[in-house]
């Protein structure tokens, strides 16, 4: 099942075959001409790396105080969140927000804001923690 529906593959091994979507009653709700096999089924959820973290349409102060939470709380990763787009949602999406948000030029700038209005992140520690360059890349003296 994925969501409400029951996805089948109905193949004679040479294409076209068929899928079939059926709700839990067995009535048929979608049939899809595919390539030969269909086989495995996945749902895709697209994401806007926006920081619109409460998805209203709207970019305020409202979703700088939700990531700040989530990066606090330690939530799972947060697509839209991820307003820089990296992969991960830490301080550096934050300070990317506060910038775009409050047109705070540079990046200094944003951390102090930060800094004063959040000082339970600890900006300057996640600062330097998230800029760490991975071993692998570091430079050796």
């Amino acid at each position: 099942m994925i969501g409400d529906y029951i996805y089948f593959g109905i193949f004679d091994y040479a294409a076209p075959d068929d899928v079939k979507v059926v709700d839990s009653s067995g009535n048929e709700v979608a049939s899809y001409e595919v390539g030969a096999l269909p086989g495995d089924f996945a749902v895709w959820n697209s994401c806007v790396n926006n920081g619109d973290i409460n998805a209203d349409g709207i970019l305020n102060v409202i979703d700088i105080v939700q990531i700040v939470d989530a990066i606090l709380s330690d939530d799972d990763y947060l697509c839209a969140a991820d307003a820089n787009s990296d992969g991960v949602v830490n301080i550096l999406d934050v300070i990317q927000l506060v910038q775009d948000i409050l047109g705070i030029e540079s990046f200094q700038g944003a951390v102090n804001w930060i800094q004063k209005h959040f000082p339970q992140i600890r900006v300057n520690e996640r600062v330097k923690q998230a800029l760490l360059l991975p071993e692998s890349t570091q430079i050796l003296k």
